[in-house]
């Protein structure tokens, strides 16, 4: 049997536009059951054998809403901006110290937080214990570990994965056959 996995950006937040929130616990916004039920219209002629959510409020409200059973794992956290967290980006590009980490995300940590490698690291092990499962899984996660899954499985570059497009409730559907391949559903 093939195996599919379906990744899922959650809906969108409670938190306002503009402000670094990578692992602070956000709700999800008001436009939560319209956003979900979006969602749940694309898989309506699937089914999964298995499902793994971030334990952050945002990702299990939507594995909730897609399936009855799911795994938290917290390798599928958003990445931890440190003492950035809840602040403004622009205020955080404004410092020095943003600025430096801006021009070297995927290897400089942020300040009590991690790099892009560190968040590479954490799903590579996700992604390496689930190899072996069969049939249909979904993924309820963030932006970040999505495009950190990419690179992990060799289908973006490092360097130009923060291109990719992954706005909230985005769907990408990884299949493996003879080789990984992606498609936006």
């Amino acid at each position: 049997m093939d195996r599919s996995i379906f990744l899922v950006r959650h809906t969108r937040t409670a938190m306002p536009e503009g402000i670094c929130y990578g692992q602070t616990d956000t709700d999800v916004a008001g436009s939560f059951k319209s956003e979900s039920a979006a969602i749940a219209e694309k898989f309506k002629d699937l089914s999964f054998d298995l499902i793994y959510t971030s334990p952050l409020k945002r990702c299990i409200k939507l594995a909730g809403f897609l399936g009855n059973t799911f795994v938290h794992d917290e390798r599928l956290a958003e990445m931890n901006f440190g003492n950035w967290e809840g602040i403004a980006w622009d205020s955080i590009f404004s410092t020095s110290e943003g600025k430096d980490w801006f021009a070297n995300y995927t290897r400089v940590r942020c300040r009590g937080g991690e790099s892009f490698q560190d968040l590479i690291a954490r799903v590579s092990s996700f992604l390496t214990e689930i190899s072996a499962k069969q049939g249909n899984i979904l993924v309820v996660t963030h932006a970040g570990v999505m495009r950190a899954m990419l690179v992990s499985l060799g289908l973006a570059a490092e360097e130009n994965v923060f291109g990719i497009a992954i706005p909230f409730g985005c769907i990408l559907k990884i299949a493996k056959q003879y080789e990984y391949k992606i498609d936006v559903i």
